[in-house]
């Protein structure tokens, strides 16, 4: 046991930065300053499309999506080039905010348009989408 706490104290002291250095954090994922988070509340029994297509020769990464219904249920699709990359079931969404990321992001190849969809959540509910998506 004293050995560990050795070992533990001196790795502690060594990860720990010298009087007047700063450490630097961690960055999981980098980006590249063309930001394309957005928000959109459909009307009622309508389903919420989110479009974003890439500039240039760029690909669309989509870090996070985020969901939910004034009442009722409804699923999320993410589309990449027209090809679906990740559904829910039927009632995944809720009237509690329902979140799905990735890391890393879901990249599309060069070119691929990301279409984000959130079904109809009812008969006179109301869906709002959103999307924190950013291309490289």
């Amino acid at each position: 046991m004293a050995i560990r706490a050795a070992l533990l104290l001196g790795f502690l002291l060594a990860a720990w930065p010298a009087h007047g250095q700063v450490s630097t954090p961690v960055t999981l994922s980098q980006n590249s300053g063309n930001l394309y988070n957005s928000e959109a509340t459909a009307a009622t029994n309508t389903a919420v499309v989110t479009t974003i297509t890439p500039t240039g020769n760029r690909s669309v990464m989509l870090n996070s999506v985020g969901a939910r219904c004034s009442a009722g249920t409804a699923s999320l699709t993410v589309s990449l080039g027209g090809a679906t990359k990740w559904s829910s079931d039927v009632a995944f969404v809720g009237t509690t905010t329902k979140t799905v990321s990735w890391i890393p992001p879901l990249t599309g190849s060069s070119g691929d348009a990301l279409v984000v969809t959130l079904s109809t959540c009812g008969v006179s509910n109301t869906g709002t989408l959103d999307v924190q998506a950013d291309q490289k």
